[in-house]
């Protein structure tokens, strides 16, 4: 079995209904972007630029990890990164990682500050002053704070194969926003 600090799983991400004609024959993290690049390229950058040479790339939410636990255990990680294939930025998940392990998080939510006003079209992380998370709103209508999760994760795998487990038993589909990560809050896990 190999034995790896941390890998990636990349997911598809949404449909892409806000680029119109561009996602009409082509998923969105294979859209063009800059001549030459496609939007999955960001994300598979960052991994290569933090270290990460594992990266798996799915379909789905957490559903799409649960199904492949066998593939991930091959691997046997202390921790696992979750990310959307659909978005442009630059991160170094490293920075991430260490913050992870100084707070022995379960899981640690990368956010960004948002304007208030839009704040209702984003999962909201309401947080402590410690930053430990104590809600999370999925586009909630009177929003409490304005920090929107990115939608890039990191799990202590051994926490995430387990709560994916409990989760299936009771939705099949399992969502990380409306499920697995509420839950984990709900049961007093270690959310950051």
């Amino acid at each position: 079995m190999n034995k790896k600090e941390m890998i990636a799983m990349l997911l598809a991400g949404g449909q892409g209904s806000r680029l119109g004609i561009l996602t009409k024959q082509i998923a969105k993290p294979a859209v063009m972007f800059g001549g030459k690049y496609r939007i999955i390229d960001f994300p598979l950058s960052n991994c290569i630029n933090s270290g990460i040479d594992t990266v798996g790339w799915y379909s789905g939410t957490a559903n799409a990890i649960y199904h492949n636990i066998r593939y991930i255990d091959e691997y046997n990680p202390k921790y696992i990164l979750v990310l959307s294939g659909d978005h442009v930025y630059k991160m170094d998940y490293s920075t991430m990682l260490e913050e992870h392990k100084k707070n022995e998080s379960d899981v640690t939510i990368a956010v960004i500050e948002v304007p208030l006003e839009i704040a209702d079209q984003f999962g909201i992380m309401n947080t402590d002053e410690t930053d430990a998370i104590i809600e999370f709103e999925e586009k909630p209508a009177n929003p409490k704070s304005n920090l929107a999760s990115m939608g890039i994760y990191i799990f202590t795998w051994d926490v995430l194969r387990e709560a994916l487990i409990k989760d299936n038993g009771v939705h099949g589909e399992s969502d990380f926003g409306k499920h697995i990560i509420p839950d984990m809050i709900n049961t007093q896990k270690r959310v950051h």
